[in-house]
């Protein structure tokens, strides 16, 4: 019950401050191409807890494309933030934690297969869904 209680309570604080801000904004006034260069340095380097700050954005916002960087690829940047969002969950002590952000990986997934069903292979997608569940069953209820 303190684990829902404590991801619940996550999602909530997560929720009211991505509004605030809107959604789909890249965070400190930064430009798209600014903020996915910041993401995709991070993530490189696996600095993937700042990763995750710069590339929130992209997920919330689904952009199809980045003005000045016509190599942007949606998929792959969906792919490398649950990447972020695993790893992190594996440095994490607290399992309530740890729970959060495979739940927030989950949620990704839900996202690409929901806004683009029809620009993904469908097959490959539900096999890495089913790895990262296999994957991570411990921190997922019902998973296996």
């Amino acid at each position: 019950m303190k684990k829902l209680l404590f991801i619940m309570g996550l999602a909530l604080l997560g929720n009211t401050i991505v509004h605030a801000q809107s959604s789909a904004q890249p965070p400190g006034g930064l430009s798209e191409i600014q903020a996915y260069s910041i993401f995709y340095e991070n993530y490189k380097n696996e600095a993937y807890e700042s990763a995750i700050e710069y590339g929130r954005w992209i997920w919330k916002g689904m952009p199809e494309t980045i003005e000045g960087y016509p190599k942007f690829d949606l998929q792959r940047n969906l792919e490398r933030l649950i990447t972020a969002y695993s790893e992190v969950s594996k440095s994490l002590q607290d399992p309530a934690e740890r729970e959060a952000y495979v739940d927030t990986a989950l949620i990704i997934f839900d996202e690409v297969f929901t806004n683009l069903k029809d620009k993904i292979d469908l097959y490959e997608w539900h096999l890495k869904r089913g790895r990262f569940y296999q994957q991570y069953s411990d921190y997922i209820d019902n998973a296996m």
